[in-house]
């Protein structure tokens, strides 16, 4: 991704925080609809529900204002390149954990029990992904999920 469309995004992405934070009331705000699971996958022999996040749009949102993600069940963020794709808690209501995947859909990087309290710290992958798979707080303990693993969908 050249430098243009890095700074495009990220100012895109800076621009409507600012728009969001200063034009309402955020005890106001609705919860967005919610999620829609449109594709089974699994991890290792772990099936799980996707929502695929394949639009800045989508990715943008994220699991914002979600009451809550079902157990076995995962949001699905598919990036265009191979790179660091942080990932940070504003507007979420419950723990997640993040799992990040490289291009051969390998896991190679996980953050487990990851808070709202957290906002506005993000978190990262030390090794580039292509893939990065948000679950339920505890899935990668209680699944007994580990780096290597193979993510397919």
């Amino acid at each position: 991704m050249n430098q243009k469309k890095l700074f495009f995004i990220f100012f895109a992405i800076v621009f409507l925080s600012f728009v969001y934070l200063f034009s309402f009331n955020r005890e106001e705000v609705s919860l967005v609809a919610p999620l829609e699971f449109e594709k089974v996958g699994t991890i290792g022999d772990i099936e799980i529900s996707l929502t695929l996040a394949d639009s800045v749009s989508k990715q943008t949102q994220g699991l914002s204002l979600q009451k809550e993600l079902p157990e076995n069940h995962g949001l699905l963020f598919i990036f265009e390149s191979e790179g660091r794709h942080p990932i940070w808690m504003k507007d979420m209501l419950f723990s997640i954990d993040v799992l990040w995947f490289n291009e051969k859909k390998e896991l190679v990087f996980v953050y487990e029990n990851f808070s709202p309290e957290s906002f506005p710290l993000a978190v990262d992958s030390p090794v580039p992904s292509l893939f990065v798979l948000e679950v339920p707080a505890g899935f990668v303990k209680e699944r007994g999920v580990k780096i290597g693993d193979t993510l397919s969908f």
